[in-house]
């Protein structure tokens, strides 16, 4: 649609306005009955002082997120000396322009229950996938910015992602930031506080933020979808409570009960130990959505059943095991027992030790349901660094620092590499060197690449154009993956590990 102004002021800001409202009413943010609710809002949220009457025309095309209308509407609130021209500021003024048009959290609630109740959870689920994109929550446009490819290993192909979609921080705002009092209030970026919260310079603004509640294990918890996907329909399910992660026979519970509830979402839960485990540890959570990662299409080896438990070690670079039945209880009980001898498991030949002056061992688990019943992965971990391996024994090692020195979370595990901002221009860095006629040594600006392409690169046929550079640095990068997740791996896929792992395995019997 086009605006038709008939006012005699204000008529930029007055038609970023109208835009927006339109927009809100084609995605049913709100409905007819809210209008004028949300246009007197809005006046008043820009300041805006001509109030009088529009004319629609239908030419004006409605967009796939509100990002473009927000950014204009907040650049005129920047000029007009009503916001701070800072990223913070910025996106607090526009997320409180979409909470204006959004629904509560308690319709939120109703709408998902009667969708999920009238149809299906997968219907639920869909209803509220799209409102957190279409609020703004999701940053679809930075997400959009992400590389992504997949390449083909030994063991399978594997997916590469390089995360570009988190803004880089403004110079000013951390000289704010050191200055700025902690309010410690949210606790942490997954606290159910943040849900409405208008943030400040140390907590990002989550006026348009909506979570379902659910219960797990008789608790409470609340299900978000994740600001930045990862993958598809990545979603993050927290305790309301601020509690430290603690994989127990109620992570277990928990996880089970998420899959019966949404059958079509796996849900996985990080290791609980540092180095091993994900980026927060103080907030107990999982994560989940609807993608088949390259772990969950790898091979098996059958090797027991008991009490309608099958039990298979996965054809995987990470020492996973995958266990198959349609009784949940038995399933747990299976789990539960893995767990607590994998805690206590040693094997010094091949440098697992369970505990030193803290314990080292645990585990990384996911769930998911499938045509033959549950179906659950447990990849076993040991966080234990020594001399040769200060960064972790089980943790990328040295040599493939360069591409990948984090640590190896939920995702990565399942053989979907997150990759840092940091590596997209040594990407392409690396393809011009490559097509270089005379490329005898790498650039200084590349050295810390010397490992990847002695291993993955050393081919004296020089590529035919940029794709061909292009697809070769690629390949090299996600080959250097697959060592990484082979460094992560405590039974070594060799001989003597696989033999190692199945004995263990088989005493969980």
């Amino acid at each position: 649609m086009s605006l038709v102004f008939r006012g005699a002021g204000d008529r930029p800001l007055r038609t970023k306005i109208e835009e927006l409202i339109l927009y809100g009413r084609a995605w049913k943010l709100m409905e007819e009955v809210d209008l004028p609710y949300v246009r007197n809002r809005l006046f008043d949220h820009a300041g805006c002082e001509d109030k009088s009457a529009w004319e629609l025309k239908a030419t004006f095309s409605i967009p796939e997120t509100p990002q473009s209308i927000l950014e204009e509407l907040v650049e005129i609130q920047v000029q007009k000396g009503r916001v701070e021209n800072l990223l913070p500021y910025r996106q607090r003024w526009m997320m409180d322009a979409m909470d204006i048009m959004m629904p509560r959290p308690s319709e939120v609630k109703r709408r998902f229950e009667e969708l999920e109740q009238q149809k299906s959870s997968d219907a639920a689920l869909a209803y509220f996938y799209q409102l957190s994109q279409k609020s703004g929550y999701m940053q679809m446009e930075q997400i959009e910015k992400n590389e992504e490819w997949m390449t083909r290993t030994d063991s399978g192909d594997l997916e590469i992602t390089i995360n570009l979609s988190k803004p880089e921080k403004d110079p000013k705002v951390i000289a704010l930031q050191a200055k700025a009092k902690k309010s410690g209030y949210p606790t942490c970026v997954l606290c159910l506080e943040n849900v409405g919260n208008g943030g400040d310079l140390q907590r990002p603004a989550r006026r348009n933020h909506r979570v379902l509640p659910v219960t797990l294990a008789g608790e409470n918890w609340g299900l978000q979808f994740s600001p930045y996907l990862y993958y598809n329909e990545h979603c993050i399910c927290f305790n309301n409570l601020h509690v430290s992660m603690k994989i127990t026979e109620k992570s277990f519970v928990r996880l089970f009960d998420f899959v019966d509830r949404f059958p079509g979402y796996f849900i996985g839960s990080n290791a609980d130990l540092p180095i091993v485990g994900g980026s927060i540890l103080s907030h107990d959570h999982f994560q989940g959505g609807r993608h088949l990662f390259p772990m969950m299409k790898a091979g098996e080896q059958f090797l027991f059943s008991a009490k309608g438990v099958e039990v298979y070690r996965v054809n995987w670079p990470m020492s996973a095991v995958r266990l198959r039945g349609a009784d949940r209880e038995a399933m747990i009980a299976m789990a539960l027992g893995m767990h607590e001898r994998w805690r206590l498991y040693e094997n010094p030949a091949l440098k697992i030790v369970a505990e030193t002056d803290q314990p080292h061992q645990t585990i990384t688990p996911i769930v998911r349901r499938d045509e033959r019943g549950y179906c659950m992965e447990i990849v076993l971990r040991n966080n234990r660094q020594n001399g040769e391996y200060p960064d972790g024994i089980f943790h990328p090692h040295q040599p493939w620092h360069a591409i990948k020195k984090e640590n190896i979370g939920l995702i990565e595990v399942m053989g979907r590499a997150i990759l840092p901002a940091r590596l997209q221009q040594d990407r392409m860095d690396l393809v011009e060197w490559l097509m270089e006629k005379k490329r005898h040594e790498l650039p200084e600006s590349l050295i810390h690449h010397r490992h990847m392409v002695d291993r993955f690169l050393d081919n004296p046929q020089i590529p035919q154009d940029f794709e061909e550079a292009k697809m070769q640095v690629d390949q090299a990068i996600g080959c250097v993956f697959e060592k990484v997740l082979e460094d992560a791996g405590v039974f070594k896929q060799t001989s003597e590990g696989i033999q190692a792992f199945d004995h263990f395995l088989r005493t969980c019997q």
